[in-house]
């Protein structure tokens, strides 16, 4: 699917899973870390961090890719956002 035609969180979703859950196992590192920031960067958007924390923190993101959340730490919903995941 063309990111156009994506919702903002599936872009979120599918970003984090590219650049960061897939490169981490490639690595065979048991847990990845980022933050919204990075995403909402890279992503291009502009005032959108409730929509990238929201999308990073559901059970969707976790099922679609294999992943369990191991924490979210640091200001909600800010570009400091800290998420754990176990690949």
């Amino acid at each position: 699917m063309d990111n156009e035609a994506m919702s903002p969180s599936d872009q979120v979703r599918k970003y984090a899973y590219q650049h960061h859950i897939l490169p981490a196992r490639i690595a065979k590192s048991p847990t990845v870390t980022f933050t919204s920031g990075q995403i909402h960067e890279a992503l291009g958007f502009k005032d959108r961090l409730p929509c990238v924390c929201d999308a990073l923190a559901t059970k969707k993101f976790e099922v679609t890719y294999g992943v369990k959340r191991m924490s979210i730490t640091g200001p909600l919903q800010s570009t400091a956002t800290t998420f754990t995941f176990s690949v």
